[in-house]
């Protein structure tokens, strides 16, 4: 279990960007604007600063890739991510994954809680931890949209989940590569998680194919917005599809979930006509 140093200065209350997943996707580039003048890089610093610090086995509980949650006969978008997450856990995590910006890395852990106790509920729990193949951890938000249901969280929200990740991972980084030394892994480097949102198809043709004029042109705000992350924190946003569909997740097998084949990986570009770069397989 997580012990925990207790923090007086921190409260997710102070962090209203950060700490807030489902933006309005009216006006989405007015919002894109709105973050970076309301200060979203200055509340990363303190957030890094303030967030309570971790103390000892933090990868203490073994991932099998089986079924947990007490309320996962509902078909919830938060269950139907984490199942999932399983099976791209159980089909995959032998394999080494490919994309341009994060180049090779595979897959470590999943599901991983940041919080220690129900006060700190709302910092959630990452998707999947990546490390790639020079030693930089990878923080994976996945996210996944089934035929016929609308999507509640948009890209900015899902950016802002990851980047939240990010900072209190990179704020306890020294324990992070003293503890992944028991379980093999030696050489985590000293540098801020990329971050990485994943996705079907689906979800991601959603918001950048599907016509809605009430997002406002948000696209190339967007992407001027991963630049300025990556200068001024120095964390790249890689965002790429998945071709994945609630067809090829077959089901449950021994309580894993489990899907039919590995997918493609495509690099999510946000400034072509063609949304989609060149697909790599994990492999």
């Amino acid at each position: 279990m997580f012990e925990e140093k207790s923090n007086p200065k921190f409260s997710q209350n102070d962090y209203r960007i950060l700490f807030k997943d489902r933006w309005d996707s009216t006006g989405m580039d007015e919002t894109i604007l709105g973050i970076v003048k309301e200060g979203v890089f200055e509340e990363y610093d303190n957030l890094k600063k303030n967030v309570p610090k971790r103390m000892n086995n933090i990868f203490n509980q073994k991932r099998e890739g089986i079924i947990t949650s007490k309320d996962s006969k509902e078909k919830t978008d938060r269950i139907i991510e984490e199942h999932l997450a399983l099976a791209l856990w159980n089909k995959c995590k032998s394999l080494t994954w490919y994309t341009p910006k994060t180049n090779e890395y595979h897959l470590i852990y999943y599901q991983f809680p940041l919080q220690r106790n129900r006060k700190h509920n709302g910092i959630g729990k990452v998707d999947f931890l990546g490390l790639t193949k020079v030693g930089q951890l990878t923080v994976i938000e996945l996210k996944f949209k089934k035929e016929g249901k609308e999507v509640k969280i948009n890209p900015i929200g899902s950016l802002l989940q990851g980047l939240r990740y990010s900072a209190i991972i990179e704020a306890n980084l020294d324990l992070f590569r003293i503890e992944a030394k028991k379980i093999g892994i030696d050489d985590i480097l000293k540098k801020p998680p990329i971050v990485q949102l994943m996705a079907n198809k689906a979800w991601w043709d959603h918001w950048l194919i599907k016509k809605n004029p009430a997002r406002g042109k948000w696209k190339f705000p967007f992407s001027r917005l991963l630049h300025k992350i990556e200068s001024e924190l120095n964390i790249v946003v890689d965002c790429v599809a998945l071709d994945l569909s609630s067809d090829d997740i077959l089901g449950v097998n021994e309580g894993k979930p489990i899907i039919n084949n590995i997918p493609n990986l495509y690099p999510v570009c946000f400034e072509e006509n063609d949304p989609y770069g060149k697909p790599s397989r994990p492999n």
